[in-house]
């Protein structure tokens, strides 16, 4: 069970061109209630050449519990679209922290991006559902994540 919110996506001719995704994912929830604090949770952040800032880093994911783990109605932060940077870095990478006790996860954080010799692909993108394949050659691991809408 779990919960994520689309900071941008989009399709064309058929491809993934870009996305920026955060998430929760609960294991074994005892209740339908995501907001549950009993349970350990897998928080991350997925972008995928996007220039939508991370919302995690190696130690925390405050902007992905804020966002999808409050009772409050908060916004992500406004990101201005458009304008001119000579520094703007376009991200493919995907950082998770997972709780302790947290099944999928271990408890540990990961950092899958090029600088970690890692490949991330886009597959099976449609409008309401997309897949993330990830293989990183120094972890000798392959891991994948799948969102899709009801």
């Amino acid at each position: 069970m779990g919960a994520f919110y689309v900071h941008e996506y989009k399709i064309q001719d058929g491809k993934l061109e870009k996305a920026a995704i955060d998430f929760v994912q609960v294991c074994e929830p005892r209740s339908s209630n995501i907001l549950e604090e009993s349970r350990p949770k897998l928080l991350g952040s997925i972008r995928y050449q996007s220039e939508v800032p991370n919302s995690c880093d190696d130690k925390d994911c405050r902007s992905v519990k804020d966002l999808l783990l409050s009772n409050s109605n908060t916004q992500p932060p406004e990101t201005e679209a458009g304008v001119a940077s000579d520094k703007v870095e376009i991200l493919s990478e995907i950082i998770t922290l997972s709780e302790s006790g947290d099944y999928i996860g271990g408890g540990q954080s990961w950092n899958l991006s090029t600088k970690t010799k890692c490949k991330i692909s886009a597959s099976w993108p449609q409008e309401d559902s997309v897949g993330f394949s990830v293989e990183c050659f120094n972890f000798m691991t392959s891991v994948s994540f799948q969102f899709a809408s009801e």
